[in-house]
């Protein structure tokens, strides 16, 4: 939930650009393809495996737009996913049932998709 899946994005969004800039050593244009390399949106088009992404509306850590933007990559790549928003959370969730939700989602997710061999 509420993750990182593009760098650049993050650095000119968060609330943390120092975080970005100490991680990866420099700016985005100064590191550019590191920045790309560890940024998943990156790699959309290896995705095969369902994706659920859950993110809150008012995350400054990790903006709504990277996971507004991940989820238009998958499903413009064919991959099944499906995105929940939180509204009223920040970075982590903190509402009980929203936490509540998050818990069942994830495991009706995996019941869902556990593929036996």
């Amino acid at each position: 939930q509420n993750a990182v899946t593009d760098l650049n994005v993050m650095w000119g969004l968060t609330d943390i650009q120092s975080w970005t800039e100490w991680e990866f050593g420099g700016l985005p244009w100064e590191v550019p393809q590191l920045m790309r390399d560890h940024s998943p949106l990156t790699f959309v088009s290896r995705v095969q495996t369902p994706t659920l992404i859950l993110h809150a509306a008012n995350d400054r850590r990790c903006p709504l737009p990277m996971g507004r933007m991940f989820y238009r990559a998958l499903k413009s790549a064919g991959v099944e996913t499906q995105m929940v928003i939180y509204p009223d959370e920040g970075h982590p969730i903190k509402q009980l049932p929203h936490q509540e939700d998050v818990l069942r989602r994830v495991l009706d997710w995996f019941a869902k998709h556990d593929v036996k061999e």
